[in-house]
């Protein structure tokens, strides 16, 4: 009920999420200042952070618990060394390097603040392209074991779905949306501070304050970015596997 209640949150406050940040470009950063100081004042805000956290710590305590009983069935080996999960295949898209690509458009909300909105567009065109990839390599994985002239099977299909999905929440928007809101906070904060005039305490020239006026949220998404990766996968995992995957598992197997 825990893991429903995150995604329906996650539904309702998205709309009102994506897309709240102004898309701008470094000269036109100071005519937004009083826009983005608006989301320190949005009432809608805190609630979207507070989805954003949700979500966070739900996963990190599914992560954790995960991570308890693959220790304890490490040590349940004959051996006790764990030898079994040495031998697991490895999933390139989801436990190599290659899983970062996925976060392509998180690194694009990051810099919104910074670049013109089709190079945010285009990040998430890469982070799609990964999800694509990623669903049809399992899906061609699995047609490949079956017979050629077997064509195209429900669990072919299945496969598929499951990953797609999986990938879309994961690596696209649950991401993306915490990320998207971040920024906004923290714009918001250093637009305001930069008003309130608490920024010239820091004692620093006027080209070195403005980097730090117009970097400093970008810098802050891109710190979060590695923070998220797990939770998150560990969040949409758990969801689905009290959702969508029970229910495919019963369409195969009717």
């Amino acid at each position: 009920m825990a893991l429903r209640a995150v995604l329906m949150l996650l539904i309702l406050s998205t709309a009102q999420g994506f897309g709240s940040l102004p898309a701008s470009r470094p000269c036109e950063l100071r005519r937004g200042r009083s826009r983005l100081r608006m989301h320190l004042f949005d009432p809608q805000l805190p609630f979207q952070l507070l989805v954003c956290a949700g979500m966070l710590g739900t996963g990190s305590r599914i992560r954790s618990s995960e991570l308890l009983k693959a220790q304890a069935n490490a040590s349940l080996e004959p051996d006790g060394t764990g030898n079994a999960a040495a031998q697991k295949v490895v999933d390139v898209f989801r436990e190599t390097p290659l899983r970062y690509v996925g976060y392509a458009n998180e690194c694009g909300e990051a810099f919104r603040p910074l670049v013109p909105v089709w190079v945010v567009v285009s990040s998430y065109v890469v982070a799609i392209l990964y999800v694509l990839a990623d669903a049809g390599s399992k899906a061609l994985a699995e047609a490949g074991a079956r017979s050629p002239s077997a064509g195209i099977s429900s669990k072919t299909v299945a496969i598929a779905v499951d990953a797609l999905v999986f990938q879309l929440l994961a690596s696209v928007v649950c991401p993306g949306y915490t990320i998207n809101r971040w920024v906004a906070l923290v714009s918001g904060i250093v637009a305001y501070a930069e008003e309130s005039g608490s920024l010239t305490r820091l004692a620093l020239d006027d080209a070195t304050l403005q980097l730090v006026v117009d970097w400093a949220p970008t810098f802050a998404g891109l710190a979060l970015i590695p923070l998220i990766v797990h939770p998150l996968d560990a969040l949409v995992d758990a969801l689905l596997d009290n959702t969508l995957r029970p229910a495919i598992a019963n369409a195969v197997d009717s």
